[in-house]
């Protein structure tokens, strides 16, 4: 990944951030607003690293590159303790790691500093997964460390949904409906509830529709899935 830090941002979608981040004075205008490209999606977290990023290192690639790098190490590490945890086995979590860290569908986001959201939903996805592993009868889980990586899951991006939809699976079926595992798999699902009525808030009724480009079944592509059928839309959407 040495070559990356010599990117230049001259990605389009790099270079709209950068115009965005130029003219915003308040940072905290991303947790109520799209994140620069006007296509409803809402991703404060990586909008706020950019605008930091700017004001520290100017459109520097070094640095801006060296963070995605630095992030996809620390995603890299976390799926190996995840992995050895799980299978007991290093030479397994490492291969399996390394597999990862150079998969075609995994470097994108170590390259592209735009694709730093993807970044932060696998790193808090993958804390939430080591500290759920982690825990056991005599160390349950902490219902506010889920809530707050639930939440971080959120602010990165619209996949980060993920991060509370597993932690209710992994907590129920891992520990049960005890009255405190039922708390936390309501209070997970009011987070997940309040975040589709802000965006509605926020979007209004294209909260939900933004296209994206994308592969059907990991091999046919489209450019953007406004080009797809109904029935195509609703597969893409469900494999996203």
């Amino acid at each position: 990944y040495n070559p990356a830090l010599r990117f230049a941002p001259v990605d389009y979608d790099d270079l709209v951030i950068l115009s965005v981040v130029k003219s915003v004075k308040n940072p905290l205008v991303f947790f109520y607003s799209d994140w620069g490209f006007g296509n409803n999606a809402y991703r404060p977290l990586n909008s706020l690293s950019i605008w930091i990023g700017y004001r520290l290192f100017n459109v520097s690639s070094g640095p801006n590159q060296l963070l995605n790098i630095l992030l996809h190490i620390s995603v890299m590490v976390l799926l190996y303790l995840l992995i050895v945890r799980i299978s007991k086995n290093i030479l397994i979590g490492f291969l399996a790691t390394c597999l990862s860290l150079i998969s075609l569908y995994t470097y994108s986001p170590a390259l592209w500093i735009s694709d730093r959201p993807t970044l932060f939903v696998a790193l808090v996805l993958l804390l939430t997964l080591n500290y759920l592993e982690a825990c056991n009868d005599q160390r349950r889980p902490n219902s506010l460390v889920i809530l707050a990586f639930s939440i971080l899951g959120l602010l990165s991006k619209e996949s980060g949904l993920i991060v509370p939809l597993i932690a209710i699976l992994i907590v129920y079926m891992k520990y049960g409906l005890s009255k405190e595992n039922r708390k936390l798999i309501i209070s997970l699902f009011i987070t997940i509830i309040i975040y589709m009525i802000f965006r509605f808030l926020i979007f209004g009724r294209n909260a939900t529709s933004y296209t994206e480009s994308g592969y059907l079944y990991g091999f046919k592509y489209y450019k953007s899935s406004d080009e797809l059928s109904p029935t195509m839309q609703l597969v893409a959407t469900g494999e996203n």
